[in-house]
């Protein structure tokens, strides 16, 4: 497009706020597509296939021998508030306790730290968390808890705007780039080597 990306980043339940404001152009945080944002926003067509996953702290958990037991009054799970990780995480655990956070960073800290005993969020996420945190963490599913799509997000009434990154999309789709690069960032730390990540 011959333009200069300026990243920004932002508490989730600030981020649509911050695109309706006209502060951001689009958002590209692996935001699952869902009817009741595509009220509020317009959304791209998908461009990568998601889901909600889990992390548990392992010694806080060493007991469970399948999902289901995880909905116990006896478990504490942590999730962001206002995501679609935390109406999942009310659904699927709703006998458990749920502690909510700000940040994802916090939720984290809470399941190392051993506050909750698991964590329930947008991948990867939990899969991050427990790359780092082997020692402490786990990401037990191989498969996400719920899957979804995930859209990039514009304003309303932008649809030329909406017919680029529908291109896009498309065209980076059908020369794998959006799946290789998917892979490189998501799926393992190998890009992290060298840094403080």
């Amino acid at each position: 497009m011959g333009v200069q990306a300026d990243f920004r980043i932002f508490n989730w339940e600030d981020i649509i706020p911050a695109l309706q404001k006209g502060e951001i152009d689009v958002i590209l945080g692996g935001m699952a597509i869902t009817p009741a944002r595509a009220l509020k926003i317009r959304f791209s067509h998908p461009y990568v296939d998601s889901g909600i996953g889990l992390a548990t702290n392992t010694s806080k958990t060493s007991k469970i021998k399948k999902l289901g037991d995880l909905n116990s009054a006896e478990y504490t799970i942590a999730v962001v508030s206002k995501t679609v990780s935390f109406s999942s995480a009310k659904n699927l655990f709703d006998k458990a306790n749920i502690l909510t956070f700000k940040t994802s960073q916090a939720a984290g800290q809470a399941v190392i730290s051993g506050l909750a005993d698991a964590y329930v969020a947008s991948l990867p996420q939990p899969k991050f968390l427990s790359l780092r945190n082997p020692d402490v963490v786990d990401s037990p599913l191989s498969e996400p808890l719920i899957p979804y799509k995930a859209g990039m997000g514009v304003k309303k009434g932008e649809q030329e705007w909406l017919n680029f990154l529908n291109a896009w999309i498309t065209s980076k789709q059908a020369d794998k780039w959006l799946s290789v690069t998917y892979k490189y960032w998501f799926e393992g730390l190998e890009w992290s080597k060298g840094s403080n990540s």
